[in-house]
């Protein structure tokens, strides 16, 4: 092991978490071939392949699995140690926190988040994923992002969820295109042609499995994974969706759209912070992690949630 340095296990970070050599290279700011070098070196100084090849890329082998949370700790300690002082002062800061989320969350939350930082914290930088396209927990514990939100069951021991809001369902519409009565009814609901979000972000099909316990069904004229083409199509075509009610809210306000709850109970939906415990008690990430949870807050205030279902800040 004398041979391997920070930058080897900055790049071991990297690859653990991306399963690619080219998206590995990128999110270190090397080239392709000085990460495939230092795949090499890993491999002579560890003695284990750490990856193999198939049709989908690397392939992690036993080993390289066992070495992702430890160097998770590790990669987290020596931040720590290098940092310029324990104590965190948010104006003088500089620093960049990698976050997970669905592309609603970024319309609902992102701009206040960003005020709020312009305002308190210059030098704090963003860098968003989207979270239908990483896998969250293994990023969170090869420490290449901070935190996530979205829907989550629960992690592992060495994961911390916490609770931001209770989101419900509400259709909208364009008014100018379909009439219906307010509330919609089931009727005029089933009878309608229904565009439909397909996506990690949206969770599983709650709205096909409540009709289908009423042995109804909808009549499903277009799926797509992208939430924020969904107003638009609304806007111009006689259909019907039925989404999260916060982003609904946003859509209603910014687009003229109707809304109306659906004509049938749906669970909520549970909107979490899913963070690794190794970053619990670091000042940054708390005050990150804070940051998140007022600037729900205010989207709450403004209109965008439900009012009675947004639990208190801790």
């Amino acid at each position: 092991m004398r041979d391997i340095d920070l930058n080897l296990l900055n790049s071991l970070q990297r690859l653990l978490a991306n399963g690619s050599v080219t998206k590995a290279a990128e999110d270190q700011g090397i080239s392709q071939s000085a990460m495939s070098y230092n795949l090499g070196r890993l491999r002579k100084t560890m003695g284990d392949e750490l990856f193999t090849r198939d049709a989908g890329g690397l392939v992690m082998t036993p080993y390289a699995r066992t070495l992702i949370e430890p160097l998770s700790r590790i990669m987290t300690e020596i931040d720590r140690l290098v940092s310029r002082s324990a104590a965190f002062d948010p104006h003088s800061a500089e620093r960049t926190f990698t976050i997970a989320l669905p592309d609603a969350a970024e319309v609902l939350i992102i701009p206040e988040i960003l005020q709020r930082i312009g305002e308190s914290a210059p030098g704090i930088r963003l860098e968003l994923k989207n979270v239908d396209e990483v896998d969250v927990l293994r990023e969170l514990d090869a420490g290449t992002i901070d935190m996530a939100v979205g829907i989550f069951s629960e992690g592992q021991v060495h994961h911390k969820r916490k609770l931001l809001h209770t989101d419900d369902y509400l259709c909208i519409y364009n008014g100018e295109l379909l009439e219906f009565s307010n509330p919609i009814g089931l009727d005029e609901y089933l009878s309608a042609r229904h565009l439909v979000l397909s996506s990690k972000a949206a969770g599983h099909d709650a709205v096909g499995e409540q009709l289908a316990m009423r042995e109804a069904k909808r009549r499903i004229t277009m799926t797509t994974r992208h939430v924020l083409s969904i107003p638009f199509i609304v806007l111009a075509t006689p259909v019907v969706a039925t989404i999260h009610g916060g982003l609904a809210r946003y859509f209603v306000r910014q687009l003229g759209l109707r809304a109306s709850p659906p004509p049938f109970e749906m669970p909520s939906v549970p909107i979490s912070l899913l963070w690794h415990s190794s970053n619990d008690a670091d000042p940054a990430h708390e005050w990150m992690r804070h940051m998140i949870q007022t600037s729900l807050t205010a989207a709450r205030d403004a209109g965008n949630m439900p009012r009675d279902h947004t639990p208190s800040l801790l």
